[in-house]
């Protein structure tokens, strides 16, 4: 389920989602049914799609979360028994659109070859938009997820690299070892120089 809360007006309301629509995001997968086995040649991974409407009345500090107690175990990176958390914060009382990526952000890297991958993100009002890296968050949403030795929030790989380059907005990326990870990222908005 999806969490809706706004502090200033005393809201904490659940709501399941109904399923719009299944694919996978492996170019190699021409259907999902080709990489959804643990068996099959190649990796799979599968976006759902969930939609509603809802009607929020104006406040500041909505916040729209989503967290699950489940993770991949086979993420080398971090604690990933400490489940998964995913929020938006919305500002209703201004006109203003919400960032978005423009593109599937699943990437597969080639061990030890290096990856530049844009950060396609835009924003439809024509605000400045600023992507960082930050730790996952546990699914209780109150404290970041735990890295395993050796790993951290600017290195998630273990060596290598991975960073964000700020003139060609791209994350520069080289793994040194074969394995899944998990990275996570924050996107702030801008108008005028201000944070909204």
């Amino acid at each position: 389920y999806v969490t809706v809360s706004s502090a200033s007006l005393g809201i904490n309301s659940y709501m399941t989602l109904p399923l719009v629509s299944k694919d996978t995001v492996n170019p190699v997968c021409s259907t999902i049914s080709t990489c959804q086995s643990f068996s099959a040649i190649y990796p799979g991974w599968e976006i759902y799609k969930f939609s509603t409407t809802v009607m929020l009345p104006p406040a500041n500090d909505w916040v729209i979360s989503y967290s699950a107690a489940v993770r991949n175990m086979a993420i080398k990176n971090i604690n990933a028994s400490s489940g998964i958390y995913l929020e938006a914060k919305l500002d209703n009382t201004a006109i203003n659109s919400n960032a978005q990526w423009a593109g599937k952000v699943n990437y597969y890297l080639i061990e030890n070859t290096s990856m530049s991958v844009p950060l396609q993100v835009i924003d439809a009002d024509g605000d400045s938009v600023d992507v960082r890296l930050i730790a996952p968050r546990e699914y209780t949403s109150t404290t970041n997820i735990s890295y395993q030795p050796g790993y951290s929030v600017t290195n998630p790989f273990g060596g290598g690299y991975c960073t964000i380059n700020p003139t060609t907005h791209t994350l520069d990326m080289l793994a040194p070892a074969p394995g899944v990870y998990t990275l996570a990222f924050a996107i702030d908005e801008y108008r005028n120089g201000v944070q909204i």
